[in-house]
């Protein structure tokens, strides 16, 4: 799973951005051919045995064109 920590403390913070729904407007209906909005969600049945977290501490800045490190701290649970 690749989780978010830019502007979150919280591995919970993180895991609830993964699972928010999503709203996307003018998506074109392939069945009536007109434009409608939707609503798009990740959500996790069952977990596996071995879960890989992956953190995107890398986010392209569109201001400078270039890759910034996000350091700050994200708390996890014992």
């Amino acid at each position: 799973m690749s989780l978010k920590v830019k502007n979150l403390s919280h591995i919970y913070e993180s895991l609830s951005e993964y699972i928010k729904e999503e709203f996307i407007s003018d998506f074109k209906c392939e069945s009536c051919k007109k434009k409608v909005e939707i609503s798009r969600r990740c959500t996790l049945a069952t977990l596996p045995n071995v879960l890989i977290l992956h953190l995107q501490r890398l986010v392209y800045n569109l201001e400078t064109f270039e890759n910034e490190k996000i350091n700050s701290k994200l708390e996890f649970p014992h």
